[in-house]
């Protein structure tokens, strides 16, 4: 079921973890940026008791507009202002008298004094706004605050997005697989690309990697590539075997051939507040003797922007420095500023 962050309330000295977010497969949640009473900008979820004490409910936050205060916020994807809906209303939605929505954020279309001008470039590329499908080569313009903010928040985390991804595939990526697919990234200047945000970093990372080579990795028993292997019509070979993975060794009879995956299909679109984002990953088998390819697998991936959230948040996480030098390394050697 993964890791859950329990009973720890909002703490004054800008630390914060939610009350009871699972960091795997539990709460969809919506996040906001603002801005603290000591003017420190953080990312938190839009629960009424957390943004309330982490605003201290003061401006820019708490607006009065037509005599009636209104709550507002800054758009993670797209850094332009938006209004906090249904924090102090009720929002039926149809199941009953006392039924309610979620609360969330709508944009706002206009400047909200010191707390986030209206972009309406930004806006229109927002996944929020409507569904899109991206491509890798669609890029935002140079100098664009939110690249900048996406690459810092990369190289700061390397080693959370390396155990989310393995996680997500079930797939124990080697550290020189882990390394040969950071390079892909960095060729791609991923973090300019207009699909990029700072929640789907994981998944993003996943998607702009092309296609990798999977002999000698480790796969977890539990997992959709090892229940497709394991089938008798492949004849795959496997090493290493323990409680938990096994090491993909090969194909019988074919020792030329060889596993690999690329992802495509990046879409998001918006529900009712959220992004459900996803992209699907594709397995074949090449076979360099016969010069064949055969898939065997596709699946698609929805990308878990609360675990991301909650990993970065988590107390008790404990640092891979290795991992985050080797970020560091490959961003250098491949001529990109840090």
């Amino acid at each position: 079921m993964g890791l859950v962050v329990r009973n720890k309330k909002f703490i004054s000295n800008d630390r914060y973890v939610v009350k009871k977010l699972w960091l795997f497969g539990g709460k969809n949640l919506r996040y906001c940026l603002i801005k603290t009473p000591m003017g420190l900008e953080k990312e938190i979820p839009i629960i009424k008791n957390v943004f309330e004490e982490a605003t201290g409910r003061q401006p820019p936050q708490y607006l009065a507009v037509n005599n009636k205060i209104q709550a507002y916020a800054k758009r993670p994807a797209c850094l332009n202002p938006v209004q906090i809906i249904g924090f102090y209303t009720r929002l039926p939605d149809g199941q009953g008298k006392n039924a309610t929505q979620k609360s969330y954020a709508k944009h706002c279309g206009r400047n909200i004094p010191t707390l986030a001008n209206h972009n309406q470039a930004t806006y229109e590329s927002c996944p929020y706004r409507i569904k899109k499908t991206y491509n890798r080569e669609d890029k935002r313009k140079s100098g664009d605050v939110r690249s900048e903010t996406i690459k810092q928040m990369f190289l700061l985390n390397f080693d959370k997005i390396a155990h989310l991804i393995k996680k997500i595939m079930g797939i124990n990526y080697s550290e020189n697989l882990l390394g040969s697919m950071l390079e892909e990234y960095i060729k791609w200047d991923a973090w300019d690309c207009v699909g990029a945000t700072v929640e789907n970093i994981p998944c993003f990372f996943l998607y702009m990697t092309d296609s990798q080579q999977l002999f000698g990795q480790h796969i977890k028993k539990d997992s959709f590539l090892y229940s497709e292997l394991k089938k008798k019509e492949y004849g795959t070979l496997f090493a290493g075997s323990d409680s938990k993975t096994v090491q993909i060794a090969g194909f019988k009879n074919r020792p030329r051939a060889r596993l690999k995956h690329h992802f495509t299909g990046h879409k998001s679109e918006p529900q009712n507040g959220e992004i459900v984002e996803s992209c699907e990953v594709v397995f074949k088998i090449y076979d360099y003797h016969k010069n064949t390819e055969q898939e065997i697998l596709r699946k698609k991936i929805i990308f878990d922007h609360d675990y991301f959230f909650n990993l970065l948040h988590l107390d008790s996480w404990k640092t891979d420095h290795r991992l985050l030098n080797m970020a560091k390394s490959a961003f250098l050697k491949l001529g990109r500023k840090i």
